[in-house]
């Protein structure tokens, strides 16, 4: 929906001013996203039980080793910065 209504504002990149327009979409795009952040931090209540007892790195692991959803998103974060400090390991090495 963002990209229908921000594309008419950007079809003629080397027309003058773009680089204002393009300034002033980002300006625009995130005080819209600090006010909701806003919202939703002033809206937002979490009644969390006390818990019973310490959490151990076994308990943890244990854990996960339960919960697919939640091991696939460790396994997912894992490869992404793994992927990431490689690529930039090979670029500081290449001096890009």
């Amino acid at each position: 929906m963002l990209s229908l209504v921000l594309s008419s504002q950007f079809e003629d990149t080397t027309a003058d001013g773009v680089r204002l327009t393009f300034t002033l979409a980002t300006v625009v795009l995130a005080v819209v996203a600090l006010v909701l952040y806003w919202i939703c931090f002033r809206t937002t209540r979490e009644v969390v039980p006390a818990g019973s007892g310490t959490l151990t790195l076994r308990t943890t692991l244990q854990m996960v080793r339960r919960n697919p959803p939640l091991l696939q998103l460790c396994l997912g974060a894992l490869f992404l910065l793994g992927g990431s400090f490689t690529i930039a390991a090979v670029q500081a090495e290449l001096g890009e």
